[in-house]
Parts: C-alpha cells; sequence; structure tokens
C-alpha cells in the first residue's frame, strides 16, 4: 500500500510540474502575439527584436520618443533635428529655415520626418497615412495590423531589405486581413518607394471582389493627408486613367501625385490589363480560378508578369484559402513549401491560431489563474485520448495536437467550442485549417485521409532519394526468347535521370525466400501527353511470419513506352529482381471515361511474353463464365468491382501503414485521389493534370500481397536449379 501510494504522490508531483510547464509555454505564447507593439513609435515593430531599429528621442515631436530603422537615419532631415536635439533648436539654429520659430515650420518639420520615416517603415506609413473599414462600426480607422499580418510583413521586408523580388505564395485561414495587408503594402511601395513606372495589378477572382477592392483603396486614398506624397492641403482621389474602368492614379483632382498605375480586374476579366507593364501584381483568391479553354492561369501570370527582370521590389503574390487538393493554387503551393524546391516563390502559411478573433478565454475578463490551471490540467490528461472527451467533437489527441502546433489556450479554446456549431470536422476544416493539409483536404472530397499519409511518411522517413536511378536496355532482337528479358542491361544513370528509381538492389542469394519479389505494372500510354506506365517493385520477405516484417517498396519505373517493348522491359525488371512474380494490369474499370491510356493493351503486353516468361501472375476465372471449368487467366482485371477492393485495401494499408513507401510521387498521388460526390467514380479530378498511375500500380501490388496466399513468400526447401542473378554491382553496370 505504502508503495503504491509513494507511486501516485509522485505520479501526481510529475504531473503538476507539467501543468506548470504548460501554463508558462502559454504565457510565452500570449506574449508573442499581444505582447507590446506600436506602429508609430516603432516598439515591437520589424526588427526591433533583431536590432534594426535605433532608439531616438525627440522631446518636441508629436511623437517624443521612437525606435526607427537604421537606415531612415541617413536622410538629412533626421541626421539634422537629432544632431540639434529638438524641432525648435533646428528651426531657430540650422539655418535651413528663416530661423523664426512658429507652430507652422515645427508642423512642416514633422511631416518631413514623418515622410522620410515612412519611405523604410511600412508600419508606420500603415498607421499614419492609411485608414481602413473597421468591420464593427463601419467607421475609418487607421490601419494597425494584427498578428497575422505582422507574420507576412515580416516574409516581405525580409526579402525587399535582401534586394530581392517579393514573390509569395500565401495559404491562408479566413479574415484576418492578409488580402488587406497585400493591398495595403503595394499602396506603400508606390507612394514611398516607387512613385513612378511601377505599376500594379490586382487580380481578383470575380468582378464583384474587384469592386470591392477597388472601393477600399477608393476610400483610403481619399482619407490619406495631402502632405504625405508631396500635395500639403490638397484632397487626394483616385481617378480613372484615360478614361479607364480598370487603370487609375493618385491626383489631386487636378496634379498627379504619382505616374505609377494601379489596375484591378477580374480573372476573367484579365484581357483589361494587357499590354501595361506591370512591376506588381497581387493576385487574389487564386484557387478559385476555374481554368477554361479562355482563361488558364499561366496565360494570366505570363501576361502580366512579362515586364518582370528579377529586379528589387518586384512583387507577385498569389493568395487564397484552400478550395480543392489539385488545381494551378494547389499545384503552386505543393511545389514551394517542399523543403529542396526550386521555386522561385516563398510559401507561407497562416493557421487560425495565430488569429486573435480565433481566441476564446475561458471567462469575459480572460483566464484566471484557477481557470488556466483548470484547462492546462484537462489538455494534459486529454493528450493520449482517442475518443472525444465530454462535451466537444474532436479528440483528446486532436486539441493536444493543435498545443504541439503552438496553438495557446485560448485558441484552443476557441476550436473546442466553434467545432460544436459544425456536424463534421470538413467544415471546421475548411473555416479554420490547422495545417496546409487541412487547409486543402475537405475542400475536394479526398480518398485518403491526409493525416494518415503523413504518419505513414513519418513512419517510413520519407521521402527517401533513391539509390540510384537507372535506364532499362533491351538486347537488340528480332525475335521473342527468354534471352531478350535475361540480356538486358540495367544501365545506372549519373544525371538521376533515369526511369527506374532503385532503393533497394535485389538480394536473395543467401536467405533464398520464394516468392520474394513481385512487379505489379500499371499500364499507360506511350506519348508524352498519356498516363504513365508504372512498375512498383514490391520485396515481401517482411511478409515471412519469423521476420515480422511488411512489405516495402524497393524500386519503380515510371515513363512512356511502346506497349510491346513494355512487355519486355517488365519482364526485365522482374527477372532482375529472382523472377519476380510479374502482375500486369487489365483495366476496364474506366472505360466510359478518357483515361489516357491510348487505348487497352493488354493483350499486346501478354502475347509478348506470356510463352516466355516464367512467373507471370494469373487470377482464377470462376466456374460459371466457361464450360472448362476453372481456368487460370493471366494478368489483375481491374474492374469497378475489383478498384474499389483495391482501393479500400489501399485505404486500410495508408491507415495502418501495412508497407514501407520511400517514393514522394506516391504520397502526392494519395494526396489528390479523390472521390466524385456526383458519379462515385474514383480518381483525379478532370482536366488537372494530375496522374494516379503509381497509386493504382502499388494498390494492385499490395492487394496481391495480402490476399492472394498463393503467392506468399516462404523460405525455400531447396536451391534454384536455374542460374541465379548475379549481384549488381556499379562496376558491372
Amino acid at each position: 500500500m505504502a508503495r503504491a501510494a509513494l507511486a501516485l504522490q509522485t505520479k501526481r508531483l510529475a504531473m503538476k510540474e507539467e501543468i506548470r510547464e504548460l501554463i508558462s509555454e502559454n504565457h510565452a505564447r500570449r506574449q508573442e502575439i499581444f505582447g507590446p507593439y506600436d506602429q508609430l513609435t516603432g516598439l515591437g515593430c520589424y526588427g526591433f527584436k533583431e536590432g534594426m531599429r535605433v532608439h531616438v528621442v525627440i522631446p518636441d515631436c508629436i511623437i517624443p520618443e521612437m525606435w526607427v530603422p537604421r537606415e531612415t537615419l541617413e536622410s538629412s532631415i533626421w541626421h539634422e533635428v537629432l544632431k540639434y536635439g529638438t524641432i525648435k533648436r533646428f528651426i531657430e539654429e540650422s539655418g535651413q529655415v528663416n530661423g523664426q520659430y512658429d507652430d507652422g515650420y515645427h508642423q512642416d518639420v514633422e511631416e518631413a520626418l514623418f515622410q522620410a520615416r515612412c519611405f523604410d517603415d511600412p508600419e508606420f506609413a500603415f498607421v499614419l497615412v492609411d485608414q481602413i473599414v473597421d468591420k464593427v462600426t463601419g467607421g475609418m480607422i487607421p490601419f494597425r495590423l494584427r498578428y497575422a499580418q505582422r507574420k507576412l510583413l515580416k516574409l516581405f521586408e525580409d526579402l525587399r531589405r535582401a534586394q530581392k523580388p517579393i514573390l509569395v505564395v500565401l495559404l491562408k485561414a479566413r479574415q484576418w486581413g492578409g488580402s488587406t495587408l497585400t493591398q495595403m503594402y503595394i499602396k506603400w511601395m508606390q507612394e514611398f518607394r516607387h512613385p513612378h513606372g511601377w505599376n500594379a495589378a490586382v487580380i481578383t477572382q470575380a468582378d464583384s471582389t474587384s469592386k470591392k477592392i477597388k472601393a477600399m483603396y477608393r476610400k483610403a486614398v481619399e482619407k490619406q493627408p495631402g502632405w504625405t506624397v508631396g500635395l500639403p492641403g490638397k484632397k487626394l482621389e483616385m481617378t480613372p486613367y484615360e478614361r479607364s474602368d480598370s487603370d487609375f492614379q493618385i491626383t489631386d483632382g487636378k496634379y498627379l501625385a504619382r505616374t505609377s498605375l494601379l489596375s484591378i480586374a477580374s480573372f476573367n476579366s484579365f484581357e483589361k490589363c494587357r499590354g501595361d507593364n506591370y512591376k506588381m501584381v497581387h493576385y487574389s483568391e487564386v484557387a478559385s480560378w476555374k481554368k477554361t479553354p479562355e482563361h488558364d492561369p499561366d496565360e494570366v501570370i505570363s501576361n502580366l508578369q512579362g515586364g518582370f527582370l528579377g529586379l528589387p521590389d518586384e512583387l507577385a503574390v498569389f493568395e487564397s484559402t484552400g478550395k480543392k487538393n489539385s488545381g494551378f493554387f494547389y499545384d503552386l503551393c505543393q511545389d514551394a513549401m517542399k523543403e529542396d524546391s526550386t521555386s522561385a516563390y516563398h510559401f507561407l502559411f497562416i493557421a487560425f491560431f495565430l488569429i486573435e478573433n480565433d481566441m476564446k478565454p475561458m471567462g469575459a475578463e480572460g483566464f484566471s489563474e484557477e481557470e488556466e490551471e483548470e484547462f492546462a490540467q484537462w489538455l494534459w490528461e486529454n493528450r493520449n485520448y482517442e475518443q472525444c472527451p465530454a462535451g466537444f467533437r474532436e479528440s483528446g489527441k486532436f486539441f493536444w495536437r493543435l498545443w504541439k502546433m503552438g496553438a495557446c489556450f485560448e485558441s484552443i479554446n476557441w476550436y473546442r467550442y466553434r467545432r460544436n456549431e459544425h456536424k463534421a470536422h470538413g467544415y471546421m476544416a475548411s473555416e479554420a485549417p490547422i495545417d496546409p493539409v487541412e487547409a486543402f483536404r475537405n475542400a475536394g472530397n479526398a480518398v485518403f485521409d491526409p493525416y494518415a499519409i503523413d504518419d505513414l511518411k513519418e513512419d517510413c522517413h520519407a521521402p527517401k532519394p533513391p539509390l540510384y536511378y537507372a535506364n532499362i536496355n533491351l538486347p537488340p532482337f528480332e525475335t521473342k526468347s527468354r534471352k531478350v528479358f535475361k540480356d538486358a542491361d540495367i544501365k545506372i544513370r549519373e544525371d538521376k535521370a533515369g526511369e527506374l528509381k532503385i532503393w533497394s538492389m535485389p538480394n536473395n542469394q543467401i536467405l533464398k525466400v520464394k516468392n520474394r519479389y513481385l512487379v505489379s505494372v500499371d499500364i499507360g500510354g506511350k506519348s508524352a501527353t498519356s498516363d504513365y506506365t508504372v512498375m512498383t517493385v514490391f520485396d515481401l520477405m517482411g511478409m515471412c511470419p519469423e521476420v515480422k516484417g511488411r512489405p516495402r517498396v524497393v524500386a519503380r519505373w515510371r515513363g512512356h513506352i511502346r506497349h510491346d517493348i513494355l512487355a519486355w522491359t517488365a519482364a526485365a525488371l522482374a527477372h532482375f529482381y529472382d523472377d519476380a512474380l510479374l502482375v500486369i494490369e487489365k483495366n476496364t474499370a474506366d472505360r466510359e471515361k478518357d483515361n489516357n491510356t491510348e487505348g487497352d493493351h493488354f493483350g499486346t503486353i501478354i502475347t509478348e511474353i506470356a510463352g516466355y516468361y516464367p512467373n507471370l501472375y494469373q487470377r482464377v476465372k470462376e466456374p460459371e463464365s466457361t464450360t472448362e471449368g476453372i481456368k487460370p487467366i493471366y494478368g489483375f482485371h481491374t474492374n469497378v468491382q475489383t478498384k474499389i477492393w483495391l482501393i479500400d485495401n489501399l485505404i486500410a494499408c495508408v491507415d495502418d501503414k501495412l508497407w514501407e513507401e520511400p517514393d514522394e510521387n506516391m504520397y502526392q498521388e494519395l494526396g489528390w485521389y479523390q472521390r466524385d460526390p456526383e458519379t462515385n467514380k474514383m480518381g483525379n479530378e478532370p482536366g488537372s493534370g494530375k496522374h494516379d498511375d503509381v497509386l493504382m500500380s502499388t494498390a494492385i501490388g499490395l492487394w496481391i500481397a495480402f490476399h492472394e496466399p498463393i503467392y506468399k513468400p516462404s523460405w525455400k526447401v531447396e536451391e534454384r536449379k536455374e542460374k541465379t542473378v548475379e549481384p549488381m554491382t556499379e562496376a558491372r553496370i
């Protein structure tokens, strides 16, 4: 009893320490979001922590204490005023004015100081110059940045100060002002850094959105003080350029404040913006753009960014919420977010828990100490709970995951109550995504759970680079024989451009496992625009009872090839892997749709090699379908019913991590594979340019591995009589 009591007490003490650590960390996260931040003084603004701002005091300035960018102090007005210490002394002693101090001169100097600071400090310019509509009151208020907007501004400024083009892909949750910040940053660029010859365009998903952005911009201009652009005392307005309904300049009604144009149009009417030399483009809600014969996203970009020269301060921002896990914006995000990507664009995702409006304290005045401790304990105790805690609609593990991702208590508390307003997680994920995967996951009709895909990927330490890239070169031949595939040359490519990726070489000479290797073939077309042919090689040794492992993909061939040559190439690959079981798919499931395989070539392939390759997969034909009784037939038949079996089995394999998958292509295809809600057909979105060939090749191999006992691997009883495949070495290759 004493030991049990001591153990219980120790456990409680450990939990109390964990609770204290959670509370301490929550305070740090709140401080990051709600800590001191003042755009007028510069406190907490961009570069403050990094020492990029200098603390200055001008006692008689309307803002007496400021932290200004170091570059600002290089301007003559700042240098002179700081040298004299006060504005009054500068006026009286510098000789730059008539030496007679008055309030008018004082204001002129302040405006000159502020205008110079605006050149280097967009946060200061936003709150000093720009006003936006308050969504609560409907009135106009100074543009003060939210935390998420500051994250986006940091990326803009990091790139600008590095003298790089500002090329950004922004995937966002809703209603935090990412579009507003982007537009105001463009406005700042044109007003203070490039007032002449730096044209900008805003392209929205619909004409109605274009009108809203135009109205926002017009209101901001009309509230802007004229002195900020060198027109003191003047009222600014947004004036059509050459009577255009889409191109605008800023004037005082008579004189130009700047010549840089702003063009606003929709995706469907982007032709209005053709021909102008744009240096900045803001693409809004890009995921809603629908590709048609008349309008192609790539064509829009080519037209609008045709004048880009890779110069500093050129800007292109693609921003949108996630709509579907395929299409132009999805591809743009996937490319930009890869760690080893060569994309010119920089990716940023804003999760819901970075948004102040998506936070809910326990009480009206925030968390009390008792409530904070209560919440921390609830979070800790449910961290491994796979069911939904009482009163909520997500698992304890899910809420703990939010914490691990960086959410504070208030964000998690908001989420758990907001989630109760929705029947399914998908609606919540669309409104308040927690990561880039979720931002896209519920926009389409994904077949595979994206979190299960991530878990499999992590479990397999994928993606893994292949050991080798190679080509399969057949010997010249006029007559068919086994020599064709036996004499094939697996040629390593030093340029990593081979169609065959090898993660593990054949290695069955020592352990001698029967049915160790399996090659599954999904047939594509021979032209570059058709579906790919994919051959996936599995090592099944892990399925032997004594090994207690799992199947693993050890090689994969993906390319376009003539179908009679494909037959011998597949046989050569299977022979290389210890005369593996060769499973060739016969597909009738997708005959009614354009699956881009250039017809049914299964017969061509089987006719080529059926009498020569000794280990071709055969399925059993049911007795009622023939008078000859049970009859073996070559190939795996994918029809409407068996395709469902394949995908159901693959879903289970993904969820339960039943095989080792090293290939990034497979994870991509799992992510964008969808079910059409109207037809219930599974595949990729028509016209998206996506493929599912790696997925289907893998699905067939895993079905055979788990559901066809006759092909299970086992230890060989006696030595092979046929000559074994020689071990492959780089020297031999």
